[in-house]
């Protein structure tokens, strides 16, 4: 008969390596489920293509980060409500991809008839609402596999895959979808990318069916902390936080963080509105930047533009997963030595974001993008790991799928905001069809610089309300004319800007 001890020891091998099995293809589907910030890679070839306004194409893409992104808040509540056996989640994203992509494919290759935008955004939500079903399954799976005090890890590592999902993809279309037609042209198979990209994220999605896993049942007593009873909450408070704060035994850190009410979770939405938003809207209309930067003026097709979009494209993809590795890692290590709030790190990635888009305003060519590109790279993986670790950290585990698929969407909002507006300025400085002056972009790094500085606020509110810290009038006034300053020091420079122009 096996001794007790040799009974927990193989126990907690099994859950180990399950669990192992489990984050490598949370991995993997993380890889897979941020193919949407491909877009630049292919948009201006859509827009050049099928004839579409630079606004058109701005709302097929943010078509696509609302179905990712709004699609949060529903498939964050299926994963919960099935989070013992998830298969059925991932079933529905591989359909969901697979039809999206191909959708995409066809109308760009001429198969199906109708070209209207209103029709390829559909197909882009399409591809969108699967990426969401695809990230939440795992991620809200995942999580739960680990113990909080390594939440910054479980959600740090996968999400870096996330951020380089761009890159990989990106390496493979250099490799295998571009044509060279002589030594300075070559043009990217846009109708076969998106063909290949349905069928392997289909196929990844499908192995997640049978390969990601909850485990915790798994794991021996003790293993994973257990939840303490937890204290009575507001009526308010109780239907976000399902399951209130995870109050663990073993958490390392001494001093817990008080519960978030709703409102203080709306003002987390609203800051992901303003950092999130930032950032994403940067990713979808990067492309287009650099098509105004582009010195021949030759369009989509000119090589120049195709290798420095692609160059922008994997930039972005890298500093963003260098973003997020160092977040989740960083986080966990700094609370468990130093006791530093995990909200540091929002604001971290606010700052970050401000700098970066207010270093957009000074852009004259195409050198001067690489500094800014990389910065909101690494400001856009901070905030898409801080984030999920700040919403499980104070609402807990149990339903960390619903609320962070509710909290989420803040950032399609404010991409959608952000991108009609620069929409609208690219298209009245367009001259035949291409947009090739600093008025392209300009008021919209304005704008997005501006919130990013808001959100720099509201983060230093938030954290001082989670240490129980009142706002007195000295702090609302310190914040106030931080957001009042550099709104002016912003529509300064473009005042400058402009009198300069003429």
């Amino acid at each position: 008969m096996p001794s007790p001890d040799r009974s927990v020891h193989n126990d907690a091998s099994l859950y180990r390596f399950r669990r192992t099995i489990s984050f490598a293809m949370c991995i993997l589907a993380m890889s897979c489920a941020g193919t949407i910030y491909l877009f630049s890679l292919y948009g201006p070839q859509l827009t050049a293509k099928l004839h579409y306004t630079q606004t058109q194409t701005t709302i097929i893409a943010t078509l696509g980060n609302y179905g990712q992104y709004l699609g949060g808040a529903f498939w964050g509540s299926v994963t919960d409500r099935h989070q013992n056996d998830p298969k059925r989640v991932f079933f529905y994203a591989a359909a969901l991809l697979f039809s999206g992509y191909s959708l995409l494919s066809a109308t760009y290759a001429g198969t199906i008839r109708s070209t209207h935008y209103i029709v390829s955004s559909f197909f882009s939500f399409l591809v969108g609402f699967g990426s969401a079903a695809l990230y939440h399954g795992s991620m809200g799976t995942n999580v739960r596999n680990w113990p909080t005090s390594d939440h910054g890890f479980a959600v740090g590592i996968p999400v870096s895959f996330l951020g380089l999902s761009a890159f990989i993809f990106s390496q493979l279309a250099s490799l295998f979808f571009y044509s060279h037609d002589g030594p300075d042209k070559s043009t990217l198979d846009v109708a076969g990318l998106l063909a290949f990209l349905g069928i392997a994220t289909s196929i990844v999605a499908l192995c997640a069916a049978f390969l990601l896993k909850d485990v915790r049942h798994l794991a021996p007593h003790g293993l994973l902390p257990r939840l303490l009873p937890q204290p009575a909450a507001s009526p308010e408070t109780q239907d976000l936080l399902a399951d209130g704060p995870a109050v663990e035994e073993a958490l390392s850190v001494s001093t817990e963080p008080r519960p978030f009410s709703v409102f203080e979770a709306i003002l987390l939405t609203v800051t992901l509105v303003a950092i999130g938003g930032s950032g994403l809207f940067y990713v979808n209309t990067v492309g287009s930047i650099v098509l105004s930067l582009t010195p021949d003026q030759q369009g989509p097709s000119s090589p120049v533009f195709q290798k420095y979009q692609n160059y922008h494209v994997k930039i972005l993809s890298v500093c963003s997963c260098i973003g997020r590795l160092l977040t989740g890692i960083g986080s966990d290590w700094l609370i468990r030595t130093r006791g530093v709030d995990r909200l540091a790190w929002v604001g971290v990635s606010a700052a970050l974001m401000a700098l970066g888009h207010f270093g957009g305003l000074f852009v004259r060519s195409l050198v001067d993008l690489w500094a800014v590109t990389i910065v909101i790279g690494l400001a856009y993986g901070c905030i898409n790991t801080a984030m999920p670790v700040v919403v499980s950290h104070f609402f807990g585990a149990r339903k960390f799928a619903t609320n962070w698929g509710w909290i989420s969407t803040g950032t399609a909002v404010g991409a959608q905001i952000f991108g009609i507006i620069f929409g609208i300025v690219y298209d009245a400085h367009q001259r035949d069809g291409i947009c090739v002056s600093r008025g392209c972009y300009i008021a919209s790094f304005a704008v997005s610089s501006f919130a990013s500085a808001l959100g720099i606020a509201l983060t230093l509110y938030l954290y001082w309300k989670s240490q129980g810290s009142r706002l007195t009038r000295i702090k609302f006034a310190a914040m106030a004319f931080w957001v009042t300053t550099y709104g002016l020091l912003l529509a300064s420079h473009i005042l400058y800007d402009t009198v300069a122009a003429t």
